[in-house]
């Protein structure tokens, strides 16, 4: 992420972000997320709502695997655990 691009802001539609302490679970909805370059190591991750916001800093290199971890897992579910790109094999009609 270059430092002189702007802020990433997404809009999340119905979501909601989790705590969890001491045996308490708090949750909030949030609308947004925004993603803030901080420094030359690492990136800023904030959840917005109407009542609340959490923040998780992250150093680059961290936020890049866990991105890659998300997407390579959704991808798998989406395609029945066969690798992006490619059709499962089954019989022609």
């Amino acid at each position: 992420m270059p430092e002189d691009q702007p802020d990433t802001l997404l809009q999340l539609g119905n979501a909601a972000v989790v705590l969890q302490a001491g045996g308490e679970e708090r949750r909030f909805k949030v609308d947004t997320a925004n993603l803030t370059p901080r420094g030359q190591h690492s990136v800023r991750l904030t959840f917005q709502g109407p009542h609340a916001s959490v923040a998780i800093e992250l150093p680059r290199v961290v936020f890049w695997r866990l991105t890659t971890v998300f997407h390579e897992r959704s991808a798998a579910a989406d395609f029945g655990g066969a690798k992006p790109g490619r059709r499962p094999r089954g019989k022609r009609s």
